[in-house]
């Protein structure tokens, strides 16, 4: 909140290219020699998703403290994993980290791969939803509806207060139910009275748990100012805090408390603490390194020094170790028939992005639950010559319920993996006959799909990064939006 500010010490600060540099070479040596390393993570590493920070100097609460509008922000359902989370991932999986510890609510930790069991949301996630009484969870595709009070079965919309009795005994002033039964408390009978069920992932098993009459709802996972944090995270994340030789806090300012004891815990143990954020912080005396770095950057350290040598060549080349961090960028364009039918210029680095769509079944008229299944191809197709032969590795992310969920394109080669196991999904590739590159999938519902771009430096100068979204249609046949760099 606004009184969590300081306003006489949100000045950001930057380390110049050559320190940033060697600071990353510690911080790679460092993580080389950890027996059990942790990252801490903060709304620092989503600011180049689009999503504001809290108290940055444009941060959400800086803002309302200087009696400032909010600052602008896309809704989360439209944010892409950026850089740092796809790289968190890939370490992850590969074991360099073991176990990542997130104050963020906006799920790209999930959605760009993090498997659930190594990760601890300590302030909830806007796209889960969970039961209190016997832990059953649930990812969903859009952000978690609630707010609703109840009273036996009858439920009432847009009631912000806890009003509600259950509630009421374990928060203070929010009603976290939504209108969703727990599909293992409730009977065969109470199930169908709720909503259409999404797909489940991640769901916790309990032991002897047995289905009971009384109606029991999924709440929202969000904790609010106020709210003990969820018991199960919380006890994961300090039981890696006791593990820890390394712990790595990115885009951070460790104000905000129970949380900030998790890295507070490591360097009292006697752990190596570093910390990557802009602004200063109340551990930075603790720190054995301390970078003034955007996430971003030290995170393109990273993954050259761990992830890109343990991926498959591209065809083209391979990306050369810059000698300074990787930059970003990007420039989407809203999809439109006009957008698509532009073309470039032969030496600009530009895409067409979109999806082709069938409806392969109908939902049944006599069966109020059910959903139409759809058909669809994602495509990213170099508009030039030049395009293509830049193009060293395109990244796919789709929701977190395909499996694979992120699909690699090196050059015109396809490069898929599923939890560090090799894996082509028939229809996935560059297909030459079309010039581009397609990721075939089916499914009831659409989602924004990620696509991040490894390309060339012009003249062979340094590979840079851009991101984009494309958000799936299947209002028609085909659509697409042109996507050029910004170099």
């Amino acid at each position: 909140m606004a009184n969590t500010v300081d306003l006489d010490n949100i000045t950001e600060y930057r380390d110049d290219s050559a320190s940033t540099m060697a600071k990353c070479a510690q911080l790679v040596d460092i993580l080389r020699s950890a027996r059990h390393a942790i990252l801490f993570t903060g709304a620092g590493i989503s600011t180049s998703a689009k999503i504001p920070d809290f108290r940055g100097p444009n941060g959400v609460w800086t803002r309302q403290a200087q009696g400032k509008d909010g600052p602008e922000c896309i809704s989360l359902r439209q944010a892409v994993p950026t850089p740092c989370h796809r790289v968190i991932a890939a370490m992850v999986g590969r074991n360099i980290v073991q176990h990542v510890v997130s104050q963020n609510i906006d799920g790209l930790h999930r959605r760009s791969g993090v498997e659930r069991a190594r990760l601890s949301e300590l302030h909830g996630n806007c796209f889960l939803r969970v039961c209190w009484k016997c832990g059953y969870d649930e990812e969903t595709d859009a952000e978690v509806d609630s707010g609703l009070r109840h009273s036996d079965d009858v439920v009432h919309e847009g009631n912000r207060d806890s009003h509600c009795g259950q509630c009421r005994l374990k928060v203070p002033h929010f009603c976290h139910c939504t209108a969703r039964l727990c599909p293992r408390c409730n009977t065969e009978a109470a199930l169908l009275a709720s909503e259409q069920p999404l797909r489940a992932s991640g769901a916790r098993p309990r032991r002897g748990h047995q289905p009971t009459t009384a109606v029991v709802r999924m709440r929202d996972s969000i904790i609010h100012f106020g709210e003990n944090l969820p018991e199960h995270d919380l006890a994961e994340a300090f039981r890696h805090a006791e593990l820890a030789d390394v712990c790595v806090v990115l885009g951070s300012s460790c104000t905000v408390s129970p949380a900030n004891e998790v890295p507070k815990r490591v360097a009292k143990r006697g752990g190596k603490l570093v910390i990557v954020n802009l602004q200063k912080t109340d551990l930075d005396a603790r720190a054995a390194l301390r970078l003034f770095a955007t996430s971003d950057d030290v995170a393109a350290f990273l993954d050259r020094a761990f992830v890109q040598p343990f991926d498959a060549p591209p065809t083209r080349g391979s990306l050369a170790l810059p000698n300074q961090p990787t930059m970003l960028g990007g420039t989407p364009f809203p999809p439109s028939a006009a957008a698509a039918s532009r073309r470039p210029e032969e030496s600009a680095l530009a895409f067409h992005v979109g999806n082709t769509h069938r409806l392969s079944k109908p939902a049944a008229e006599d069966e109020p639950n059910s959903a139409s299944w759809h058909e669809w191809e994602l495509f990213v197709k170099p508009c030039n010559a030049a395009s293509r032969e830049r193009v060293q590795q395109l990244t796919i992310t789709l929701h977190p319920t395909f499996n694979p969920s992120q699909v690699n394109f090196g050059g015109a080669s396809l490069i898929s993996w599923a939890d560090g196991v090799r894996a082509v999904v028939e229809g996935d590739g560059w297909r030459e006959s079309a010039g581009g590159y397609f990721v075939r999938r089916s499914g009831w519902g659409t989602f924004n799909v990620g696509v991040e771009l490894r390309y060339a430096g012009r003249d062979g100068g340094i590979p840079s990064v851009a991101t984009t979204a494309h958000q799936l249609d299947f209002s028609c046949p085909e659509t697409a939006q042109l996507w050029q760099v910004t170099e």
